[in-house]
């Protein structure tokens, strides 16, 4: 990353387990999450205290627990990581902690974009579609149809 190059998206991983905490973190940090900053954090009072001043787009949340983290303003999504296979169904968003960084990857990105997608953050009312057709079956007048479209 280039040292002007502003980024304004934060995830932040926390686990108490160091070792499984860590490594997940290289692997997002070596994936393609452009615009994020991956933040690591193994002991819940140093999430906490970090969540108080720092806005946090998407938090990893491989705890017990979670009673002052939820309450947070400054969490934007809070995706679970989960030890049991069967995830449960209610408010909060599960992930499977136990498979590849590959497919936990895959699925953060998968419930962040249908997250952010169902807010629907400036895209009511503003598409537009046009279609061209050209009836005439010469070249040139498809090749402009297809030039205009």
């Amino acid at each position: 990353m280039s040292g002007g190059e502003l980024l304004d998206k934060l995830i932040a991983i926390y686990d108490s387990d160091v070792l499984y905490a860590s490594r997940l973190m290289e692997y997002f940090k070596k994936s393609a999450w452009k615009g994020f900053e991956i933040v690591l954090f193994t002991t819940k009072e140093n999430l906490i205290s970090f969540l108080e001043y720092q806005a946090v787009e998407i938090l990893l949340y491989g705890g017990d627990d979670l009673p002052r983290e939820k309450q947070s303003n400054n969490v934007k999504h809070i995706f679970l990581l989960s030890v049991d296979k069967r995830l449960p169904k209610d408010n909060y968003q599960y992930i499977y902690k136990y498979q590849p960084a590959s497919k936990i990857s895959t699925d953060v990105l998968s419930l962040y974009t249908k997250l952010e997608d169902s807010k629907g953050e400036g895209s009511k009312g503003n598409v537009c579609i046009v279609s061209v057709f050209s009836p005439i079956t010469a070249y040139e007048k498809i090749e402009f149809a297809w030039s205009l479209a």
